[in-house]
């Protein structure tokens, strides 16, 4: 059979059709893409299949756009066999004009059955731009016997590169480490949810799921970021801790508006509220949320700083875990010698790692006038022609390093309490008699039954929240 350039028209430039259909007759598939971007659900289901072979890998290189969150969906259905090439260029200026990965080669072979084979060798990453046609791509397909010379050399290249000391098996327990290696910003990387932590009794109120809460607190900042924190961009949950039960509860929620309230402006307290419930967050105190009849007036608004609306909804599993929301990675890049090295070649001079090595020519002013003879002047004019539509080429001015990933063998642990850890301790089954008394009695006094009487809580029996949402990643 002879080889062929896919696409094979060039108005139909999805090659996933093609490659769908070597991924269903596959016996075993050896692969370096740089850039693998889809999840399984974008190629035919065999692929996980394949990438759990014995002998079956796939190489990729570790930069963005890279997504190491899809070799994870492919690593927990079993397709295993990924490993991660973790080498660079850093230059010391001018970094924009240099790609930093150093494994750029997408080639793929497939063993196929009765000792065939094809060999795969083009532009195209595992990208749905490249693989569906929307980028303008080419791979040449090259059918082959297992065993022949062509399919030797694929293979011995590919063994070369799996046995780089920079290339390591994928570890999904390592997924912080390549984040931080491909340098995504900690708050992309992180995902998360965030956590409303809030005190009930359910002997008063049966339940929060479906009902609307008045949230007021004195500190206007905070209400600020809790419309930030409302559920539009990331999961809002409530943590609702109940003193009738000494139970903890989850709750899906959504924050639908919120405003500052300034004593000096009387649109900002003049408001009127519909039927819910009130949630009080004293200073530094843990929010309770109980009925209260009347609805809010203006005197009872301007004891606080924001309120918000809290738009409580379905009740959520009551064993959801939430660790913090941090990197626990020591991952780093560092100079590498060797790969510097591979870099200053004889046949590669430093100047080739830019956009063109042409200087501009030397300024007009530089020449010597004092001579007229006309071939002076025909040489200088000639001169300041070409300087004047010479388009300087962009060079690198500083040498590239060559830089590895360094993987630290003791993982960072943090092993201080969460502020849910501590909230959770402070509503210990033995802790109830003192919460009802010292929390919830003088909060009930001050902004539920008495709602014009002051008094001062005593701090030491009151649970404390310091920060009052907070983005927890959340283990299931």
């Amino acid at each position: 059979m002879p080889s062929r350039l896919l696409p094979t028209l060039p108005d139909k430039r999805s090659i996933a059709a093609q490659l769908n259909q070597a991924i269903q007759t596959a016996e075993a598939l050896y692969a370096a893409v740089c850039f693998w971007a889809i999840g399984p659900e974008v190629l035919d289901s065999r692929l996980v299949y394949l990438l759990g072979q014995p002998g079956s890998f796939c190489i990729v290189d570790i930069h963005p756009p890279t997504n190491v969150d899809r070799l994870d969906d492919f690593y927990q259905l079993g397709g295993t066999n990924f490993q991660v090439f973790a080498k660079e260029i850093q230059l010391k200026t001018g970094e924009y004009f240099l790609q930093r990965h150093l494994l750029h080669m997408k080639m793929l072979v497939f063993d196929l059955p009765g000792q065939q084979a094809e060999i795969w060798v083009g532009s195209h990453n595992f990208t749905k731009q490249a693989l569906r046609g929307t980028n303008r791509e080419a791979t040449l397909v090259i059918p082959c016997i297992q065993g022949d010379a062509m399919y030797q050399q694929a293979r011995a290249y590919l063994a070369s590169v799996l046995a780089d000391p920079d290339c390591r098996p994928f570890d999904p327990a390592l997924l912080d480490d390549y984040k931080k290696l491909q340098r995504i910003p900690e708050e992309e990387a992180e995902g998360g949810s965030y956590v409303l932590p809030l005190a009930w009794d359910s002997s008063r109120m049966a339940t929060l799921a479906q009902q609307t809460v008045t949230l007021a607190g004195n500190n206007a900042r905070e209400g600020r970021e809790l419309f930030q924190a409302s559920g539009a961009v990331r999961p809002l949950a409530i943590r609702a801790y109940d003193l009738a039960s000494n139970s903890i509860r989850h709750f899906a929620a959504i924050v639908q508006n919120q405003g500052t309230i300034d004593a000096d402006v009387a649109s900002s307290y003049d408001l009127a509220f519909g039927p819910r419930h009130l949630a009080v967050r004293p200073a530094g105190i843990m929010p309770y949320v109980a009925p209260r009849e009347p609805p809010l007036t203006r005197a009872d608004l301007l004891k606080f700083s924001f309120w918000a609306t809290v738009r409580i909804l379905d009740e959520l599993p009551a064993d959801l875990v939430w660790e913090p929301v941090q990197r626990a990675s020591t991952a780093e890049w560092v100079y590498d010698p060797a790969t510097t090295q591979e870099l200053y070649q004889d046949e590669v001079a430093p100047s080739a790692y830019g956009v063109g090595v042409e200087e501009a020519p030397r300024s007009y002013a530089t020449f010597a006038f004092e001579d007229t003879s006309v071939a002076a002047v025909e040489v200088r004019v000639r001169h300041w022609l070409d300087w004047a539509t010479h388009r300087k080429a962009r060079r690198v001015p500083g040498p590239p390093d060559g830089q590895r990933a360094v993987f630290s063998a003791e993982r960072i642990r943090n092993d201080e309490p969460t502020e849910l850890d501590k909230l959770d301790e402070s509503f210990r089954p033995a802790n109830r008699s003192r919460l009802l008394l010292g929390y919830e009695a003088p909060i009930r006094r001050q902004y539920y039954e008495q709602a014009n009487s002051s008094e001062n809580f005593a701090a030491d029996r009151m649970p404390r929240l310091t920060k009052l949402v907070k983005r927890y990643r959340l283990v299931l």
